[in-house]
C-alpha cells in the first residue's frame, strides 16, 4: 500500500489541493461545481422537441405582457367569431399558449412588425398601456412585439385551418324545412294524475318489480320515464355561518347609540348625498292678475331631506357595514382555528391528508363555535344528513353560497362540496386547494349574495361520503317507489282510455269527445279538445340567440303538451302517414311526461320555393356559424391542442 501511495504522491497532492481551493472559495463555487444548470432543466416536449426552463420562462413573460396590454390570450377562442362572448368557447393555460404558437411557427405562419404595428394601433389606449408596460417592467419594445405577434400568429393558424367550411345546400334545405314547415293538429291530452288514486292498494312483489327495474339507474337519467333509485354521490357536511342579520340584531345598545352618532355625523359630511329632486310646485288657480301672481318655474326642484327622512335607512347602512366588519374577522378566526391542527400535516401518496386526531372527535366544529360566540358575537353551527347535489343546492343560506374556483370563476357551495376524498381526484396544480381532505375545512370562507354585494360568510367541512350506489334494498327507498309506481299505475289507466277514446274516433276527434260520458263524468271541464297553432319541428332560432350561444335547436311549445320533441315527431309522423291512406288519429305516449295524447292529424304547411329563398340567407349563415363554432371549440380544446402538438410534460421522475 505505501509504495502506492509513493508512487502515486504527486498526482494525490494534485487532487488535495484542488479540494481545498473548492472549500476555500466557498459554497457557491461548490454548488457551481456540482449543479446543473437549471435554465436547461427539460420541463416538457412539443413536437419531439424538449421545452426547458429558458424557453418556459420566456413564454410566461409573453403572456405577462399579453395579460398586461388586455389582449385575452387565454381567451383567443372567443376571438375567432366576432361578437360571440357567451358560447362557452374553451380557455387555454400556460401550456396551452406554448403549444399554440409553436405550432402557428410550424404551420409557417409570418408576422412582420408592421402588421404588429397596424395591430395595436387600432387598439383603444393601447399606445398608453405599451409605454406603461415598459416603464414599470423594463422591457425591451422588440419583446412586447414577438409577444404580441405570437398572439396574431395563432389567431392568423386558426383562421387558416377554418377556411373552406362551406355549407352544403342540402343541409340549408333540411334546416329551413325543420323550422319552417308547420303542421296542425287537433288533440286531447290526458294527465297521469288525472287518473291517480293515493291510496291505491299495491303488493309487495309490485313494489319489489318495480324497484328491481330502476335500482340502478340514477334519478332522472332514465330518458323514457325518468324513475331511478340509484343512490348519487353524496356527503355529510359541518359548517359555520357568520350571518350578517343576526349579528346585526345582537350588537348592544351601546354600540346601536354610537352607530347613530355616527350616521348624524356623516350625514352632516356627506349632504350631497341625500337631495331629492322634485317637480316644481305650481301656483293654484287665483282670481289675481297674471301681473300680480308671483313667477313659477317648470323647473324640477332640488332640496336636501331631512336627517329624519333619512335616518332609519342610514342607521341600518352603516350597522351592516359594521356587522359586515364583524362578520369577516369572526369567521377568518374561526378559519385560522379550524386551520391549524392540519399545517404540520403533509399529504399522503394519494394527495389528499390524513385528519388529525382532534378534528374527528364529536362536537369539535359546534364548541369551536360556541366558544367563539361566547365573546358577543353569534357563529352558528350546522351538520346536515348525507345531502345529494340538489340537497346541496337547496340548503337555506349557504346552498346559495359560492367560492372561486381556478380561474376566479364562481365555484358554487354544491359543487365545492363534493370536490373531496373518496369522491374527486387527487389535488393538483392550482386547484389542489380546493380538494378538501375529509373533516379539511375550507382554506377560504364562501359568500351568499351576488358577486356585487356578497352577504354572510361560511366555512364548511365534509365528515362522510357516500359514492353512488344501489340501494341495498327496497325498504331504503320505499317510499319513493309507492309514490312512483302509483304514478305509473295512474299513467297506464291514461294510456287504456287514450285507446277507447281514439277507437271511438275513427276520423273525427270531436265528435268522440262529445260522445266520451264516462271520460267526461271523470274529468269534467279537464276534458277538452286542444287545437293548438300550427307548430315546426324545431323552434326557428334567430341571430341574436346565436349570438348568445344559444343553438341548441328545441321543439316547439305546443298548447297542452309543453315542449316535446317526441310528440313533435310522432305528429309529423302522423301526417305522412295520414297523406298516404292511413288513419289520421292515432294515440301518442308521453312517458316522461306522463301524459297520453289522442292526435288527429289536419293539415301541413310546405315551405315554398318562395319562403326558401326569404329564409335561405340566415338559415345558411346560422349554420355557418355552427359549423365554424363547433370547429373552433375543437380546435382550441386543450386536449386537442396537445393531441396535435405531441405535448407531454416531464415530471421531475424522468
Amino acid at each position: 500500500m505505501m509504495k502506492w501511495f509513493r508512487k502515486h504522491n504527486k498526482k494525490l497532492l494534485a487532487v488535495f489541493a484542488s479540494g481545498l481551493l473548492v472549500v476555500w472559495l466557498g459554497g457557491t463555487a461548490l454548488q457551481q461545481t456540482f449543479s446543473r444548470d437549471p435554465s436547461k432543466e427539460v420541463l416538457a416536449e412539443i413536437y419531439g422537441q424538449k421545452v426547458r426552463m429558458r424557453a418556459w420562462r420566456t413564454n410566461l413573460a409573453k403572456v405577462s405582457i399579453l395579460q398586461g396590454l388586455g389582449l385575452p390570450w387565454h381567451m383567443v377562442a372567443f376571438q375567432m367569431i366576432p361578437g360571440d362572448y357567451y358560447s362557452g368557447a374553451p380557455e387555454v393555460d400556460t401550456y396551452d399558449w406554448l403549444c399554440l404558437s409553436r405550432e402557428a411557427k410550424r404551420m409557417g405562419v409570418q408576422i412582420s412588425r408592421q402588421q404588429v404595428e397596424q395591430f395595436l394601433s387600432g387598439q383603444q389606449g393601447m399606445a398608453q398601456r405599451i409605454d406603461m408596460l415598459r416603464e414599470n417592467r423594463e422591457v425591451a419594445l422588440s419583446f412586447v412585439y414577438d409577444a404580441v405577434a405570437d398572439f396574431m400568429r395563432v389567431m392568423t393558424a386558426s383562421r387558416l385551418a377554418m377556411q373552406g367550411m362551406d355549407v352544403a345546400e342540402p343541409r340549408v334545405r333540411l334546416a329551413v324545412r325543420d323550422a319552417y314547415e308547420k303542421v296542425s293538429v287537433k288533440l286531447v291530452a290526458l294527465r297521469a294524475d288525472e287518473f291517480l288514486d293515493p291510496n291505491e292498494v299495491l303488493t309487495d312483489a309490485e313494489l319489489q318489480q318495480h324497484f328491481e327495474t330502476y335500482k340502478d339507474v340514477l334519478p332522472g337519467e332514465d330518458e323514457r320515464v325518468g324513475y331511478g333509485y340509484r343512490w348519487p354521490d353524496r356527503v355529510r357536511v359541518e359548517y359555520l355561518v357568520a350571518d350578517i342579520d343576526q349579528i346585526k340584531e345582537a350588537q348592544p345598545e351601546t354600540m346601536v347609540r354610537r352607530v347613530e352618532s355616527r350616521a348624524l355625523k356623516y350625514y352632516r359630511d356627506h349632504q350631497e348625498e341625500f337631495t331629492v329632486s322634485e317637480p316644481a310646485t305650481t301656483t293654484a288657480a287665483s282670481t289675481e292678475p297674471a301681473s300680480s301672481m308671483p313667477a313659477t318655474s317648470s323647473q324640477p326642484v332640488t332640496r336636501l331631506k331631512s336627517y329624519g327622512e333619512v335616518k332609519d335607512e342610514l342607521v341600518d347602512r352603516l350597522m351592516t357595514e359594521q356587522a359586515l366588519k364583524a362578520a369577516g374577522q369572526l369567521i377568518q378566526r374561526a378559519g385560522e382555528r379550524l386551520q391549524e391542527p392540519w399545517y404540520e400535516v403533509r399529504p399522503d401518496k394519494d394527495g389528499y391528508k390524513q385528519a388529525p386526531a382532534p378534528t374527528t372527535e364529536s362536537g369539535y366544529m359546534s364548541d369551536l363555535a360556541a366558544e367563539i360566540s361566547g365573546e358577543g358575537i353569534p357563529l352558528l353551527y350546522r351538520s346536515t344528513e348525507l345531502l345529494t347535489p340538489r340537497d346541496a343546492a337547496e340548503l337555506p343560506g349557504i346552498g346559495m353560497a359560492y367560492a372561486r374556483d381556478e380561474e376566479n370563476r364562481p365555484l358554487p357551495f354544491s359543487q365545492y362540496v363534493f370536490r373531496v376524498k373518496g369522491l374527486a381526484t387527487a389535488p393538483t396544480g392550482t386547484g389542489a386547494s380546493l380538494r378538501l381532505s375529509l373533516y379539511e375545512p375550507t382554506r377560504s370562507p364562501l359568500r351568499d349574495g351576488s358577486p356585487s354585494n356578497p352577504r354572510n360568510f361560511y366555512i364548511f367541512r365534509v365528515t362522510e361520503v357516500s359514492p353512488s350506489q344501489v340501494p341495498q334494498s327496497l325498504e331504503e327507498v320505499r317510499s319513493r317507489v309507492e309514490v312512483d309506481l302509483r304514478e305509473y299505475k295512474a299513467y297506464m289507466r291514461a294510456g287504456e282510455q287514450a285507446e277507447q277514446l281514439a277507437a271511438a274516433a275513427d276520423s273525427d276527434l270531436a265528435a268522440a269527445v262529445k260522445q266520451a260520458e264516462d271520460l267526461k263524468e271523470k274529468l269534467g271541464d279537464q276534458l277538452r279538445l286542444l287545437e293548438p297553432a300550427p307548430f315546426p319541428r324545431v323552434q326557428p332560432l334567430s341571430m341574436q340567440m346565436v349570438q348568445f350561444g344559444m343553438t341548441q335547436q328545441r321543439p316547439p311549445l305546443v298548447t297542452g303538451i309543453g315542449s316535446s320533441k317526441e310528440f313533435v315527431e310522432a305528429c309529423f309522423d302522423l301526417a305522412e302517414a295520414a297523406e298516404n291512406g292511413e288513419s289520421p288519429i292515432r294515440t301518442v305516449a308521453l312517458p316522461k311526461l306522463k301524459r297520453q295524447a289522442v292526435v288527429q292529424w289536419v293539415e301541413t304547411e310546405r315551405v315554398t320555393e318562395q319562403l326558401y329563398q326569404e329564409r335561405r340567407a340566415q338559415v345558411a349563415q346560422i349554420l355557418q356559424i355552427e359549423v365554424v363554432r363547433a370547429f373552433r371549440n375543437d380546435w382550441f380544446n386543450p386536449e386537442r391542442i396537445r393531441e396535435r402538438t405531441g405535448f407531454k410534460q416531464i415530471t421531475a421522475e424522468e
